[in-house]
């Protein structure tokens, strides 16, 4: 028979396999699943290493000259912008995915060790490492574009050097060498995840009864390097800080503006919806952790004496940094990735625990599957269905593409109403200005004034998207010649296309629904149709003022071109499906041509479109036809073509 522990290291190793197959699912998607805001931040810095090369005020250029908006140091980034030089990776996204998984595989080395040190039974160090890589929250975040996994990595490292160094009977050059290295990386990496790292130190200190020798000859060098490491954390601060303040676009996330954001308030902490938001409703998706929090008071008064201490201390160490952090962590999810690790040691212990009051080996391995099962479900319930969801189709990645495919790669783009979002920027590979919508900046004011004139002034304006309720175009044009530039939308987005860049600009479709058979029967036959979703990349919005040998529409009036797919060529009777956003009244004309051509009149049509679907029918008068043309629908620029499709008869 099986020995019980071998049995558990192969659950370990079972679940250690499904969440890599977990976190592999879709993991070259964009990086919009979750938080992509903080994910395209972290990513544009990579990317515009890999364009001009490292630099200590690293950009991220989305508030215009200088670029740069330095937060934590770029260590992760940079080691994402290595990776992608050596192995040639094409795509950056899954790079920097690949990266922050290989930081969440190293960390469990340092946990390990922690443990070992803490002196911790093989069998509960078992259970502890399947909780925590059935966890949903290092099965997911684990897998993202962000610096979670080697800032908790380098803490882990940092944490194992000082309780080494605390078990040596003398100073250890080696080791206080080790926890100046990782400390450092750590505080630059994260600072917020070291804080959690030094409330653990702190508990353990107090706990195990550290404090009476905290400041023994040994002891007093360790604090000097510790102190070391803090100097340089600070001193990066005030670097980051003096950049961020240069610009009057960026000066609102200097250090000092964030402390009472990153607090929060004592309101807050007294508000018990707050609690109940953050430690039942958000810790569902972790659903095993409300476990610890159910059961871990008697489970404390009950366990052996032994596993007291390092339980509270988990316990704590996980609830006083939220509280601490209490705004940070009740906005951002992804903190707590930080702090998890610490409670996933408490849990483990309890469940180690609970596990031995069962003489049956059956009811032991009962108990833990079950605890696997609950996570699993929480994963399921709510990041699985993030993971597998079509990103391609959302408004960041949509209209970053756009830009990206009808703007010069030296072009910059000017942002309204995304906040500081850096997706668009990110996915257009354009340097940005981004405006914040109802900010102390408007776009009247001086401040952005300067910094727009002073970007423009060796940069040339590609693209606005405009995705306010607070700026309407004719706002817009009042401070910025509109004059060129060309309008779609999309996603409740307005994007100005600058025609001096001599690209045209392609309407991309988002919504894919269609009509059944019967509805698309108008052609008086019993033939089946042939069924065309327009190839988003062949169809082009163009301005038609800008083109003398076309059709002159008024000023901002569009209208689309695509070619006819091979199967409706030779037809003589074509239907084109509709699908706009709301109910509009225009007027429009499709016109048709061969190649090296100029586009003829098919047809005219004069009504109300209805909000849905609206089907036109037309007759070609010519065969082996290549392009059609749809000519202005009356204010086109105040509703959205969800999508399009050509029907005609299978002959």
């Amino acid at each position: 028979m099986i020995s019980y522990d071998k049995q558990l290291k192969y659950i370990f190793f079972i679940c250690l396999a499904v969440g890599f197959y977990f976190q592999m699912l879709n993991l070259a998607n964009p990086l919009l699943d979750q938080y992509g805001f903080r994910q395209t931040q972290t990513a544009i810095t990579s990317y515009w290493f890999l364009k001009e090369g490292f630099q200590w005020a690293y950009q991220t250029p989305v508030f215009g000259i200088p670029w740069s908006v330095p937060m934590e140091f770029p260590l992760y980034q940079y080691l994402v912008y290595i990776f992608v030089k050596i192995f040639n990776i094409e795509n950056l996204d899954l790079a920097g995915r690949i990266v922050s998984i290989a930081f969440y595989y190293a960390l469990m080395y340092p946990l390990w060790q922690i443990l070992k040190i803490l002196e911790v039974n093989k069998i509960a160090i078992l259970y502890i490492f399947i909780i925590l890589v059935t966890s949903p929250i290092f099965i997911f975040w684990s897998r993202t574009f962000m610096i979670e996994s080697a800032g908790l990595y380098f803490t882990l490292m940092f944490i194992m050097y000082l309780l080494r160094y605390d078990t040596e009977n003398s100073i250890s050059l080696k080791i206080l060498s080790l926890i100046f290295i990782f400390g450092t990386f750590a505080i630059l990496t994260k600072i917020t995840t070291l804080l959690v790292g030094f409330i653990f130190i702190f508990l353990y200190l107090l706990f195990y009864g550290r404090l009476k020798t905290l400041f023994s000859k040994k002891n007093i060098v360790g604090i000097l390097v510790v102190g070391i490491v803090i100097t340089i954390g600070l001193a990066w601060n005030e670097f980051a800080n003096s950049i961020k303040a240069s610009n009057p676009l960026s000066s609102f996330v200097v250090s000092s503006n964030l402390t009472k954001w990153n607090f929060g308030t004592l309101a807050q902490r007294l508000d018990f919806a707050n609690y109940y938001q953050q430690l039942f409703v958000h810790m569902k998706n972790n659903i095993s952790y409300l476990l610890l929090l159910v059961i871990f008071i008697p489970g404390l008064l009950f366990c052996k004496v032994e596993y007291k201490k390092l339980m509270l201390i988990g316990f704590l160490t996980f609830i006083i940094a939220f509280m601490t952090l209490f705004n940070l962590y009740k906005v951002h999810n992804y903190y707590w990735y930080a702090n998890s690790v610490f409670v996933v040691i408490s849990l483990g212990l309890l469940v180690y625990f609970i596990s031995e009051k069962f003489g049956n080996i059956f009811y032991k391995i009962t108990l833990i599957i079950l605890v696997i099962c609950i996570n699993y479900y929480g994963y399921y319930s709510f990041y699985y269905k993030h993971q597998i969801k079509n990103l391609n189709n959302l408004g960041p990645f949509i209209i970053g593409n756009l830009i990206k495919n009808n703007t010069n790669k030296s072009d910059i783009i000017l942002t309204i109403g995304l906040g500081w979002n850096s997706a668009v920027p990110y996915y257009s590979e354009r340097k940005a200005i981004m405006l914040r919508e109802h900010r102390d900046v408007k776009i009247e004011d001086k401040e952005f004034q300067s910094v727009f004139n002073k970007t423009t002034k060796t940069n040339n304006l590609g693209a606005i998207v405009n995705c306010s309720s607070e700026y309407k175009y004719e706002d817009i044009s009042k401070i910025i010649n509109l004059d060129n530039f060309g309008v779609a939308k999309t996603h409740k987005c307005e994007i100005y296309i600058n025609n001096s860049t001599d690209s045209y600009l392609k309407q991309y479709l988002v919504d894919n629904q269609s009509l059944n058979k019967k509805e698309r029967k108008f052609f008086g036959n019993k033939n089946e149709l042939n069924i065309i979703p327009i190839d988003l990349n062949n169809i082009e919005l163009i301005n038609a003022i800008q083109d003398k040998n076309m059709f002159k529409a008024k000023n901002n009036d569009m209208y689309l071109i695509f070619e006819i797919p091979n199967k409706c060529k030779n037809t003589k009777e074509i239907g084109l499906e509709l699908n706009l956003s709301r109910q509009t009244e225009g007027f429009t004309q499709i016109f048709y041509k061969r190649e090296n051509e100029r586009f003829s009149n098919a047809t005219s049509i004069k009504k109300k479109f209805p909000s849905g679907t609206y089907i036109a029918k037309f007759l070609i008068e010519r065969e082996n036809l290549s392009y059609i043309r749809i000519d202005p629908i009356e204010k086109i620029e105040e509703v959205e073509i969800h999508n399009i499709n050509l029907l005609c008869e299978d002959k």
